[in-house]
């Protein structure tokens, strides 16, 4: 059994899933990005690490970019928010929080909270191993992923476990991150309240519009209507859904009916001009514009592409 290849694109924009097992709470995955296409602004429970083969793209990590390269390593979080451009292959391992609670060290609490330092630099000096460890541990978990020896669940588990302790090292440098959460603000209320709490609650907002946004798709929704919906004023709601996706809403909103759009180009045999009434385009004519801009392919493009 070979590891999963998804296909290159469009990713979900919220996953939520069971990785693994409880042996082993984790997905190996090889994943890539086309020329011209986006990895659409997504999060999620799990935490990630990706580490780019070959090629280079535009990575937008909460809203802030940056150019990753061959050799660079990205240590995504849960909740972190992000999106990548370009095109570039890269291994991606998603881990479940809990596969380090057997021994007393949270997996959340080792990856970096400073998004700055969750882009480990190939060409930066690796004081604390922590780009070595990745360049050479990764491939070898695909390998083991590939392969399927007899014992290789420990085999991989013992490699992240080298990753963790790298993780700690690159906590303890001093030009490193802070393991754990920033100091707590003041909220309004007098109430100290933590980043941590802080971003979960802004994520529960998000996840209650795109609930919506997937129930109502065919109908218009202007950025007013959707401030309504989490009772924010509309100048508010456009700067806190800039701050958090990296892109204003209504970009994002045509982003997420093409996206929808080509998950039935690839799985219906439904025309371009039914598709677009299913997706809130008003003709097959501005669906097709608005997938070559947003997607840098056309829906008859796509299609082909997966016949």
């Amino acid at each position: 059994m070979e590891i999963e290849t998804p296909e290159p694109g469009t990713k979900p924009f919220y996953q939520e899933e069971t990785l693994g097992d409880a042996l082993l709470p984790v997905k190996m995955l090889r994943g890539g990005v086309l020329a011209g296409r986006l990895v659409a602004p997504h999060w999620h429970t799990f935490m990630e690490i990706l580490y780019f083969l070959e090629g280079g793209v535009e990575l937008t990590l909460n809203a802030t970019r940056y150019q990753i390269t061959a050799g660079d390593a990205v240590l995504l979080n849960g909740m972190d928010i992000h999106a990548m451009k370009g095109e570039a292959s890269f291994l991606v391992l998603e881990i479940a929080p809990g596969l380090t609670d057997d021994i007393r060290m949270p997996l959340r609490e080792l990856f970096p909270s400073d998004d700055a330092c969750k882009v480990v630099r190939a060409r930066e000096n690796d004081r604390t191993g922590m780009q070595s460890t990745l360049a050479e541990q990764m491939p070898a978990i695909a390998d083991a992923f590939d392969t399927r020896t007899p014992g290789y669940e420990l085999d991989i588990r013992g490699r992240i476990y080298l990753i963790a302790a790298a993780l700690v090292r690159y906590a303890a440098e001093p030009a490193g991150p802070v393991a754990g959460e920033r100091p707590a603000r003041q909220h309004s209320e007098g109430r100290r309240v933590s980043d941590g709490e802080i971003r979960r609650r802004d994520i529960a907002r998000l996840e209650d519009l795109l609930a919506y946004l997937r129930e109502h798709i065919r109908e218009p929704l202007t950025s007013r209507e959707a401030a309504r919906l989490l009772n924010y004023d509309e100048s508010y709601f456009c700067r806190f859904f800039k701050r958090m996706m990296g892109m204003p809403f209504q970009r994002y909103l045509t982003l997420f009916r093409c996206a929808r759009a080509e998950e039935l180009l690839r799985g219906t045999s439904l025309s371009v001009a039914e598709i677009a009434r299913h997706t809130g385009f008003s003709s097959g004519s501005h669906l097709t514009a608005s997938d070559r801009r947003c997607m840098g392919v056309t829906p008859a493009e796509e299609r082909a592409g997966r016949a």
